[in-house]
């Protein structure tokens, strides 16, 4: 009940006693790791990966456990751990819509939009998803369409999928994975060469790399 009203603090401790006494318990690893998950550091994130591995142990290979697995790995930008396991999930829940928009989504924030689109174009009309899949196809040919001529909004504001660059840079810079976020900052500044942030996880890869950043 603390964790469904998004009080982790209170949460945590009640979990952690619940493992204690039945440590075979599979709901008590899984509800802790979603507390750790929506803690989001990747102390926590490392240790929710392990109660998801023990709890994948004990309950077999549940597409939903899987899921949650690809996500902390997303979450720690462990993308090849991450996309490994979505596929397990898919094979083991090929009529999954939701699971379909939440790839063409992460595909997204890896600017890979081609593959994006396909799992978007995968969501069958009858779905539930269907209407939200067509949405975010119909952004991804705005996008296009907007690198393609070289539109700008009068307002020179950031799009969304700007801004999930910069992020995800931010974190995959603070994990050390350099390559990974220098390709997601150079993307970020072809993209929005007014946003400042793009330009300042770009240098700081430039740095880190012993490469010139001064002008970025």
């Amino acid at each position: 009940v603390y964790a469904e009203l998004g009080n982790l603090t209170r949460a945590e401790p009640l979990l952690r006693r619940a493992l204690e006494q039945s440590p075979e318990r599979l709901v008590a690893h899984v509800n802790l790791a979603d507390v750790l998950i929506e803690k989001g550091a990747d102390s926590t994130l490392s240790e929710a990966k392990a109660l998801l591995a023990r709890a994948r142990e004990l309950a077999g290979n549940d597409p939903e456990l899987i899921i949650r697995q690809a996500t902390v790995h997303r979450r720690l930008g462990e993308e090849a751990s991450a996309l490994r396991l979505y596929q397990e999930a898919v094979d083991l829940a090929p009529d999954n819509h939701e699971l379909f928009l939440t790839l063409g989504d992460y595909f997204r924030e890896l600017a890979r939009d081609d593959q994006a689109a396909d799992w978007y174009l995968r969501v069958p009309k009858p779905s539930d998803y269907y209407v939200r899949a067509r949405e975010r196809l119909e952004q991804l040919k705005v996008e296009r369409a907007a690198r393609r001529y070289g539109w700008s909004p009068a307002t020179r504001a950031v799009s969304r999928r700007v801004k999930t660059f910069v992020r995800r840079a931010d974190e995959l810079l603070g994990r050390g994975q350099l390559v990974a976020a220098e390709e997601l900052a150079r993307q970020a500044v072809e993209e929005a060469p007014q946003n400042a942030n793009g330009h300042r996880d770009l240098a700081d890869t430039l740095a880190a790399h012993g490469q010139p950043a001064l002008s970025t």
